[in-house]
């Protein structure tokens, strides 16, 4: 910025800016570039964008070094090849390796990583669903149709994410493709009960009232990328509850969504 580029700034106002004392000045970044005091904040935190700032992305736009990173879940493949990428920049609905199509098609949205609740939910979740092939499990259940298979795939649930049935957070709720709820771990199990977690509650749809009449779960179904966010106060618990879902399964061709929620 030269000098007579400087003193044409609009907000320039002599009583407020040495310009020829503090021209020479190094910048507080500690490259050689003159910051003017009349940039625009890149943030709401109110610093300064400084144009030696080292670019956020390989997009190349410069982010201003009070925004923390985003740091996204690198996820595995599910045959352990080496071929790993970042779900969140797929350019498919899917991750691809030298060994197929992962089981889980979904694509999370990229604004879900910039909250750090929703981001440790849906890394905890995916990888629950993916590395227990719970959808497999989950598919087995269903079209076996019996009570010591749902049984056995509840105590699986519970001892995967660390969910103690009765525990309002964290809490795994899961549900058919058509919203029908088949466990909510913040109940326990009580065949005396009809909202506990039993087979025959789960037949009768007693367990919880129909989940695709929140916002989370009904977008895992309605949407191709399969994933689901929102916070709201949950009437089971009577806390406000971040909440993540995600589908188990292919668009329109899936047993049902899990989803994992925490108090906030």
């Amino acid at each position: 910025m030269s000098l007579h580029e400087a003193k044409k700034c609009k907000l320039y106002k002599s009583e407020f800016y040495d310009l020829e004392k503090n021209y020479d000045k190094k910048s507080k970044c500690g490259c050689n570039k003159l910051k003017c005091s009349y940039v625009k904040p890149a943030c709401d935190c109110g610093k300064l964008k400084c144009s030696c700032a080292k670019p956020a992305c390989d997009c190349g736009k410069s982010k201003c070094n009070c925004i923390k990173p985003i740091i996204k879940p690198i996820y595995k493949c599910e045959k352990n090849c080496n071929d790993t990428r970042n779900l969140s920049q797929c350019d498919e609905p899917y991750r691809i390796c030298n060994h197929g199509k992962i089981k889980l098609n979904v694509q999370p949205p990229v604004c879900l990583f910039e909250n750090p609740v929703y981001e440790r939910l849906y890394a905890q979740l995916y990888n629950g669903i993916l590395d227990n092939s719970l959808e497999v499990a989950l598919r087995n259940m269903i079209n076996a149709n019996n009570a010591a298979a749902y049984n056995s795939l509840l105590i699986q649930i519970v001892n995967i994410f660390g969910t103690p049935l009765g525990t309002p957070s964290p809490r795994i709720t899961v549900s058919q493709s058509n919203g029908v709820v088949i466990y909510d771990t913040a109940k326990g199990i009580n065949p005396l009960e009809k909202n506990t977690n039993t087979y025959e509650n789960w037949k009768n749809g007693t367990i919880h009232e129909n989940l695709n009449t929140r916002v989370a779960v009904l977008a895992t179904q309605l949407f191709a990328c399969g994933v689901g966010y929102e916070t709201q106060f949950a009437t089971t618990t009577g806390t406000n509850q971040a909440n993540v879902a995600i589908r188990a399964g292919k668009f329109l061709n899936n047993p049902g969504t899990f989803r994992l929620s925490v108090n906030v």
